[in-house]
């Protein structure tokens, strides 16, 4: 099932971004800034990665949710929550769980949450904006590529280590990671209808995308945590 309704291209993040001369992984995110810590909830160990002056997971998250209902924070109405793990060979141990947006929006650790737009865009303007971004980003390893060698070309400068979302459409696995923001806004169409937002890599090309996707469709995407 195809639940965005509509992508554009985040080229205003390559607004006053580092060019690819400037970008200094030392600088911007240096090994030091690195570790781990514990989420108290259910012992599990996540990585995190300081990239500017943001502290991010440096994995999906893994924490589950079981279904239940809950109140969406920005309309005030109950939906339900919930997570799922399409592949239980894996496990999600390392490709992480992907929630529906009400479950991603509360599902984060204590000292955490789930990023919004501009906290995603300040992320790809300290890696060179929406051209460069995706690069340096991503995992070495795991995705789908349009060539052999072309996986080469990922460089995960920062640990960042982003891995392509699992879905129940096989033939999308390792091609896109998509993750939930926080955002929720107002369709700019239809203003009884409102649209949760997740930010999409396309694994063959540099390409970063908005995904706008209506809750009843219910998609069920990753989530990387950022550090209040």
């Amino acid at each position: 099932l195809a639940i965005c309704l509509g992508t554009f291209a985040l080229a205003a993040c390559s607004d006053n971004s580092a060019s690819a001369e400037e970008f200094n992984a030392a600088s911007i995110c240096p090994e030091s800034g690195r570790g781990s810590f514990v989420d108290e909830r259910d012992g599990q160990v996540y990585k995190y990665t300081t990239i500017g002056n943001q502290i991010w997971m440096a994995e999906n998250l893994r924490n589950i949710v079981t279904d239940t209902t809950m109140t969406n924070p920005i309309i005030g109405e109950q939906n339900h929550t919930s997570s799922k793990c399409f592949y239980q060979d894996d496990n999600c141990e390392n490709m992480g769980y992907t929630y529906n947006w009400l479950a991603a929006y509360y599902a984060c650790p204590n000292g955490w949450h789930l990023p919004n737009f501009d906290e995603w865009k300040v992320l790809l303007d300290n890696l060179g904006g929406y051209e460069k971004a995706g690069f340096r980003l991503k995992s070495l390893s795991g995705w789908v590529v349009l060539n052999p060698g072309d996986d080469t070309n990922w460089r995960d400068e920062c640990g960042f280590s982003a891995l392509p979302t699992l879905s129940s459409d096989v033939e999308q696995n390792g091609i896109y990671a998509t993750w939930w923001m926080s955002d929720y806004r107002q369709n700019s169409y239809v203003s009884d209808i409102y649209d949760a937002w997740a930010l999409k890599f396309d694994g063959y090309t540099h390409f970063i995308t908005l995904e706008f996707s209506p809750p009843e469709y219910d998609g069920f995407f990753s989530v990387r945590c950022m550090k209040d």
